[in-house]
């Protein structure tokens, strides 16, 4: 893809399909694992259908399942061959999640699922850390109750992939609309766009402040801002887009044009991730971390 429209790069990285966590369940060498984590998941089927999701019990029970997982005992060598062994040794990673219950039409999972930054490379141990607590944020009580509030019966349904990737220095992340989402009418006109500082769980969090925010049309490539950057762990004035608006336009350009090449790719408006690596004499290496089908 990145090679066909050559506008952007894609930062390395290695999935663990739908399945690997199960297939661990089954490895342990108590034999009972898969067996408990039935069983926990079966109990939250059946508080969540006689409607008791206030109570106690749910919290205590979606603990369980995540304790659960936490204590897997991943086989490093499998870690070091399948996953780390396609990485520098210096390299610092991120597991990010992608699950068959996340971000899909008819359910918009963003924000729901973790995403564990600052691995080693160097060390299974910690890659395996992070794979595991990608796993048992699926069991969450927030995305438990999010799943079975969008109709999904069993909890048993939800899978977890986990997209394991090189940490990218990034000077800015974004997310990128490519209909508005805000727009009632006329969105399909519209590109939306919300960048900021940093790590792009500066935005996927939503709790450190308010990120710039842009309204591209498709057509005119015409750039509205409709916010600048407030965050409470950096002085906004100091951040460059808001010293340089015109460089903010520039971007807002380039986001749009970016995304009409995927939704025309894919066939359809894309909810897109990515990130801004500073280079050489200030310029900026657009890379393209996930673009998914937009509610």
């Amino acid at each position: 893809l990145s090679a066909s429209l050559s506008s952007f790069s894609v930062p390395q990285g290695v999935c663990l399909p739908f399945g690997s966590m199960e297939l661990v369940l089954d490895m342990q060498e108590d034999g009972g694992a898969r067996s408990k984590w039935q069983e926990g998941l079966e109990t939250l089927d059946g508080l969540l259908r006689s409607g008791d999701t206030d109570k106690a019990a749910l919290e205590k029970t979606c603990e369980d399942v995540r304790s659960l997982i936490a204590s897997l005992d991943v086989p490093l060598d499998f870690v070091e061959q399948s996953v780390c062994s396609h990485f520098a040794a210096g390299d610092r990673l991120i597991a990010r999640s992608s699950a068959n219950v996340e971000d899909l039409k008819g359910m918009s999972g963003a924000g729901l699922y973790d995403s564990i930054l600052d691995l080693e490379a160097s060390s299974p141990a910690s890659v395996a850390e992070g794979i595991k607590g990608v796993w048992a944020s699926l069991y969450t009580r927030r995305a438990v109750l999010s799943r079975h509030k969008a109709g999904i019966a069993s909890q048993s349904t939800a899978c977890m992939a986990v997209l394991v990737q090189r940490l990218l220095p990034s000077e800015y992340s974004f997310v990128l609309h490519t209909e508005d989402p805000i727009l009632d009418q006329g969105s399909e006109r519209f590109v939306y766009a919300e960048v900021a500082p940093g790590q792009g769980e500066t935005l996927a969090s939503g709790t450190q402040g308010t990120p710039y925010r842009l309204r591209i049309e498709k057509e005119t490539l015409l750039v509205e801002i409709l916010a600048f950057a407030n965050f409470s762990n950096w002085d906004a004035t100091e951040l460059k887009y808001t010293q340089r608006p015109e460089d903010l336009v520039s971007l807002g350009v380039t986001l749009c044009e970016l995304g009409q090449k995927l939704e025309h790719h894919f066939g359809e408006p894309q909810d897109v991730e990515g990130a801004l690596v500073g280079g050489q004499e200030g310029a900026e290496q657009l890379y393209l971390v996930q673009s998914r089908p937009q509610l």
